[in-house]
């Protein structure tokens, strides 16, 4: 053995020694485990305050997307408020060409009526035969049921990045879901395209029969006439009212689901 590797050995027992006299490894083990307690504190609070972050940042985009959502929700129920007022006033046109030209009605509750109404006709609704008021029902043929522009992309967007299971209430999670399944099945294309095509059909038929067109004024005794001649086009209309009416009632549930979920929403936005 090299007097070097000697020395070294006579070194640590020295060490030992001296630790032992002066009961000294007891100390030791005391700090050493102090030392380790320290260092996993540390780590516990630093992955704490890792995950804390971590949760905020999730949050903050989950309210980003919320905000989205709620903008989206507030056009999309400007549109419903539109059609609403569109359905109004296919309904009560399209019940006063049935009452001038076949003395004939369809049996349904009345729906509401204001002047402001933007479904094209902004004054109260005629007692007598009003040729300007029957053209405005020959005009909505042209786009009656056609499916609105509605916006569910940030609805999609929150789903797709998997930011909608990360939000905090479970019922707005599911008052969400069902507004826009909701508003799928009432306004998407397919539960409106028979109601659709009718009204194209209506049209064709106006136009090719009779020479009545949609965006030119034809004289109110020639579409009543029309109406009061063909059978077809009596009950074409007459179905038509259905769908209106039908749709109306749709538009006003989806409204007030909106409305409360507008409030939902900003409720979880400000939390």
């Amino acid at each position: 053995m090299t007097d070097y590797k000697m020395r070294r050995i006579n070194f640590f027992r020295r060490i030992r020694k001296k630790l032992a006299d002066d009961n000294k490894p007891l100390k030791y083990m005391r700090y050493a485990i102090g030392e380790i307690v320290l260092v996993v504190i540390g780590i516990l609070i630093a992955l704490q305050i890792n995950n804390w972050n971590e949760t905020q940042v999730l949050q903050h985009k989950v309210t980003a997307q919320l905000q989205n959502l709620s903008l989206g929700l507030e056009n999309d129920l400007g549109m419903l408020n539109f059609h609403k007022d569109a359905n109004e006033t296919r309904f009560h046109s399209w019940q006063h060409i049935l009452k001038y030209a076949k003395r004939d009605s369809v049996i349904l509750s009345k729906l509401p009526w204001s002047e402001e109404n933007r479904g094209g006709w902004k004054m109260p609704l005629p007692n007598e035969k009003n040729e300007d008021f029957i053209y405005i029902g020959i005009q909505n043929l042209s786009w009656a049921f056609l499916p609105p522009p509605l916006n569910s992309s940030a609805f999609e967007e929150m789903k797709s990045i998997g930011l909608f299971s990360e939000i905090r209430s479970e019922q707005l999670k599911k008052d969400i879901d069902r507004f826009y399944f909701l508003l799928e099945l009432y306004m998407g294309e397919t539960n409106n395209k028979i109601a659709y095509e009718l009204a194209q059909d209506l049209t064709a038929q106006l136009r090719n029969n009779y020479g009545i067109p949609v965006f030119q004024k034809t004289p109110a005794d020639a579409v009543l006439n029309a109406f009061t001649a063909d059978n077809h086009a009596h009950v074409m209309l007459m179905d038509m009212i259905y769908y209106a009416h039908s749709q109306h009632r749709n538009i006003v549930n989806l409204i007030n689901r909106g409305d409360r979920l507008l409030i939902e929403i900003n409720a979880e936005i400000a939390n």
